[in-house]
């Protein structure tokens, strides 16, 4: 008797902690998680890659792999730290791009132009290829105002397919210090253009400054 009146208020004890348990799920399943901020700092320099606060003294690299915000322009950006010093922290680089264009045939004789100048600048290029003028002319690139103009070399007033290679062309172009240039086709003759090609792909460098701030 006294055994079953012990087992009925065990009984009864579960289900009011199995009744308060599930109250507790309800209450917290609407509750956004905290994310703790073990740190927040002001860069007193930096890079596109690094962040440079002198007010710290680290341990060499222990905050490899943790996540950082940092502010740069009222935009927020999150990156993995890679490594750090006593006072300079390395990140994934913060955006920027430069430009690019290509000529030539694809998968044969497809050239690849990059600005070497990262920056929505580089948009403004524009690239043609033409026969050059005269009758007996070698491959040559020339670049006037933001037209960069590739001229194909002739023998006894014909095209040289000798001269205007993929490989040829592109090293005429990496000539210019605005550009580089690389084949990025099989191989093959590169031909003229119909048009002039515009350059595309240009990304403003990202870079932390002094008073951006960041956070971990």
């Amino acid at each position: 008797m006294l055994n079953n009146i012990f087992e009925n208020k065990f009984i009864a004890m579960e289900n009011k902690l199995d009744a308060l348990n599930e109250k507790l799920l309800n209450i917290t399943s609407g509750i956004t998680p905290v994310i703790i901020i073990s740190e927040i700092g002001v860069a007193t320099g930096g890079s596109n890659n690094t962040i440079i606060d002198t007010t710290k003294n680290y341990e060499t690299n222990i905050l490899a792999n943790k996540i950082i915000n940092v502010e740069v322009d009222d935009i927020t950006y999150t990156r993995t730290i890679l490594s750090n010093t006593v006072n300079t922290i390395t990140i994934n680089v913060l955006p920027g791009a430069s430009a690019i264009a290509k000529i030539g045939t694809a998968e044969t004789s497809e050239v690849t132009i990059t600005v070497t100048a990262k920056g929505v600048a580089g948009n403004e290029y524009t690239v043609e290829v033409v026969e050059a003028p005269g009758t007996d002319d070698n491959l040559s690139a020339s670049l006037t105002e933001d037209m960069l103009t590739v001229y194909l070399g002739k023998t006894a007033g014909s095209l040289d397919n000798a001269k205007n290679t993929g490989t040829l062309v592109a090293g005429v172009i990496t000539q210019l210090a605005e550009f580089t240039a690389e084949l990025t086709g099989s191989g093959g003759v590169v031909d003229a253009t119909l048009a002039p090609i515009e350059f595309t792909g240009g990304v403003d460098v990202i870079s932390v400054s002094s008073g951006d701030k960041y956070t971990r």
